[in-house]
């Protein structure tokens, strides 16, 4: 059995990755109680204790809901973390990075964007910027493969933040639903990535980066009338802003030609599954919307 090695294991998607992978891997999941991936003895230290075969680096510093001193930061910080990971890169056999599309440029119109577009564009926020320098070293590696998601969602996120379960906790305390501006996102459902990784993990990869999506684009108003619809309380949405900003979504086809078919779970159940999460989950109610 492989034993595989998960960091950011108190975040969102190193918690689902955890407690999925569990069933069919020796998991190893971490959180900075347990290592610092600042540290770099530290980094040391876990793999001379721990002989791991997979790291999946879920670990990330963002910007949601953080104060000045900690976006300053977050440039160093999260190449520190990676970078302490890829200098002990003969301590494992594979390491996986969770990227993100920012690393093709927010600032730009990315419409189903691929991987050849990489570094058309340097991203001009720090986040962006940090997940491009981390690529840039993955694409010399021999040993280090980056997926890059967009917009992923589910159980353990940050609801106060995140669109789709923000858009559900307000619409179960039958509170207004006010949207900046409509977007087109491609979100992927945390099940399916969690799904998805094992191949990831067990086949030789042909190429370094991959884009982690569904190929499908959506618009967060329609997403939020969906969301309504589905809670049954007749909440109120508005758009403050007309018209359409900037689309973030990306095309798959490099992962899914060689992975072969892959089963999306339709969006329709996604919502309704994380609805019936919500509902059972009563502290996810007591946010002051």
């Amino acid at each position: 059995m492989k034993k595989i090695l998960i960091t950011g294991a108190n975040g969102f998607i190193g918690r689902n990755l955890a407690e999925y992978l569990d069933t069919e891997y020796n998991v190893v999941a971490i959180s900075r109680k347990e290592a610092d991936l600042l540290d770099q003895r530290q980094v040391e230290k876990l793999f001379q204790k721990e002989d791991i075969d997979v790291v999946i680096h879920a670990a990330t510093q963002g910007t949601l809901g953080r104060g000045k001193e900690y976006e300053q930061a977050l440039l160093k910080n999260n190449l520190s973390m990676f970078f302490h990971l890829e200098r002990c890169h003969a301590a494992y056999g594979k390491l996986i990075v969770l990227g993100s599309g920012a690393e093709y440029g927010k600032e730009c119109e990315l419409s189903l964007v691929d991987e050849e577009a990489f570094d058309t564009v340097i991203p001009g926020d720090d986040y962006g910027f940090s997940k491009y320098i981390m690529s840039k070293t993955i694409l010399n590696s021999n040993n280090i493969y980056n997926l890059r998601l967009f917009g992923i969602f589910g159980p353990y996120e940050n609801y106060n933040y995140r669109f789709i379960s923000n858009i559900i906790c307000k619409a179960l305390l039958k509170n207004k639903i006010v949207i900046h501006q409509n977007v087109v996102f491609d979100y992927l459902y945390i099940k399916d990535f969690c799904r998805a990784i094992p191949w990831f993990v067990e086949h030789k990869l042909k190429r370094r980066c991959y884009n982690v999506c569904t190929g499908k684009p959506q618009d967060i108003v329609s997403l939020a009338r969906e969301i309504v619809n589905q809670v049954g309380n007749k909440c109120e949405v508005e758009i403050e802003i007309p018209g359409w900003n900037r689309e973030y979504t990306g095309s798959n086809r490099r992962w899914l030609e060689e992975m072969g078919t892959f089963e999306f779970t339709p969006m329709e159940q996604a919502i309704a599954e994380l609805i019936e999460y919500y509902k059972t989950t009563p502290y996810c109610l007591e946010g002051d919307y």
